[in-house]
């Protein structure tokens, strides 16, 4: 039987997914402050910093995941790949449940 479709707990999972959906929830979060105020207080440009440094973690992460995947065509990763570099707030956790979280059995990936 096929494992395509069960769920996967490993530290390519957890890193990839608390990246990508921690990035989402910040700036999601973020939105839904005040964001006419001159100075947002509370919210230092540490925050800010830090999260777009995570953003850019999970792009990295996604990227490697994709390029280690054997049982994706070229074409598919190139289309992932940019949509990754490009989208990457959306992108990342699309490809987290998709690809990641939802991965195949252990034959079809090189972790490394």
């Amino acid at each position: 039987m096929s494992s395509h479709g069960r769920l996967r707990l490993d530290a390519w999972t957890a890193g990839i997914g608390a990246t990508s959906v921690g990035t989402l929830a910040y700036v999601l979060w973020f939105l839904s402050t005040d964001v006419t105020a001159p100075s947002l207080p509370g919210v230092p440009m540490d925050m800010h910093d830090a999260a777009m440094v995570v953003n850019i973690v999970s792009i990295v992460l996604c990227v490697l995941f994709l390029y280690r995947r054997t049982d994706m065509s070229g074409q598919k990763r190139s289309v992932w790949a940019v949509a990754l570099v490009m989208a990457s707030l959306i992108a990342c956790p699309i490809f987290w449940f998709l690809h990641v979280l939802r991965r195949p059995a252990r034959s079809e990936f090189s972790p490394g």
